[in-house]
């Protein structure tokens, strides 16, 4: 059983892929970032896609616009970050189905 703040098993490799590109300079401060791409790629359906990235936003990592620049989607709020995928959990008021 996954804990409120517990990154369920698909979204692992997501959740670092999306991290470790942030913090290369891959995808950068205001970008949007290929939600639907990123999906295809690891095998997660759009509804899972953002449960995926409650994570990222829990950290201040990318934030939902649905009005963003280049329409709605996730966006990169941060330059670079050293933060694991387990470092300093935050409540989340739902779980994952």
């Amino acid at each position: 059983m996954l804990g409120p703040h517990d990154l369920h098993p698909d979204d692992v490799a997501f959740d670092t892929a999306v991290r470790d590109h942030i913090a290369s300079g891959h995808h950068h401060f205001g970008q949007a970032l290929p939600s639907g791409l990123l999906g295809v790629e690891f095998g997660l359906e759009s509804d899972q896609v953002d449960w995926a990235f409650r994570h990222l936003m829990r950290d201040a990592l990318v934030r939902h616009n649905p009005r963003g620049h280049y329409g709605p989607g996730y966006y990169v709020t941060l330059g670079t970050t050293s933060r694991s995928p387990a470092m300093t959990p935050q409540p989340l008021s739902a779980a994952r189905p």
